[in-house]
């Protein structure tokens, strides 16, 4: 009597069925990730080139305060602001810009002081 023939094992069709769905979501995932980031890329322009903006009302959120409370006050408000412009926002007073991201700031050059005709 012969001996049975021994083959290799044929891997089961659900098993690449199921490597195929796999393949199938991480590619469909890195294209919605792609087009997200392509949506937003007009966004992130705009919020660089319009940053959000924040009027705070000094004169109204120190009219109640005494002068010790008030300066101390001041200096936290000030120091608010400060933070809230390192994060992009620009800060204005009802009459004076109290912060604003650097990239908005325009220093002119020493040399060029004065040097218009």
């Amino acid at each position: 009597m012969d001996a049975p023939e021994r083959t290799q094992p044929a891997v089961p069709g659900a098993l690449w069925l199921g490597v195929g769905l796999l393949l199938a979501g991480l590619c469909m995932g890195a294209v919605a990730l792609l087009v997200a980031d392509w949506r937003l890329a007009p966004l992130r322009t705009a919020l660089d080139q319009r940053p959000p903006v924040l009027v705070l009302d000094l004169e109204s959120a120190l009219s109640d305060q005494s002068a010790e409370d008030a300066s101390a006050r001041l200096a936290e408000l000030l120091q608010m602001a400060r933070e809230l412009g390192e994060q992009g926002v620009l800060v204005l007073d009802e009459k004076a810009v109290l912060s604003a991201p650097r990239r908005l700031v325009i220093v002119p050059r020493p040399e060029a002081r004065g040097s218009r005709p």
